[in-house]
């Protein structure tokens, strides 16, 4: 979501059965982050994965994750889009700007409306994104990016 919008994002890699250990950490370096695609919130869903841990990539990964370059990151925006089964729509935070995360041991501890910002370009795409996201999509539930 985020790259389509052209907001840097973390350098990453669909994590497929054909995928290799090598080339994984050739392009993302020793520390390499594992996020499944479906399920993970909370910094639940990932795994952190260093290349001194062998040649091989987790297999109950392959075909379910994406590898991500190890970033150290001050801080973490993100916005959050749900809609119920009733098709109720709403974005979190509403104020146009995106939430502002906060990890205690890689785990968010917190999401709360930020004061910080992206721009205000970048603020009103992410969240109209995020809006337009919600009308695309089939079903119930939640959409995060950050």
């Amino acid at each position: 979501m985020l790259d389509e919008l052209g907001i840097n994002t973390a350098p990453w890699q669909q994590v497929t059965a054909d995928s290799s250990a090598e080339a994984l950490h050739s392009v993302l370096g020793e520390d390499v982050l594992l996020k499944r695609r479906t399920g993970g919130y909370d910094g639940k869903g990932q795994f952190w994965w260093y290349q001194d841990q062998g040649d091989e990539i987790p297999s109950d990964w392959l075909d379910a994750a994406i590898a991500e370059k190890k970033i150290p990151f001050k801080e973490e925006l993100s916005l959050v889009a749900a809609r119920d089964a009733n098709g109720q729509k709403v974005l979190y935070p509403g104020n146009a700007k995106p939430a502002q995360q906060r990890h205690i041991n890689g785990v968010d501890f917190a999401i709360r409306a930020s004061q910080a910002s992206a721009g205000p370009s970048r603020n009103h795409a992410i969240h109209h994104y995020g809006r337009d996201e919600l009308y695309r999509r089939d079903g119930n539930g939640m959409l995060s990016g950050g």
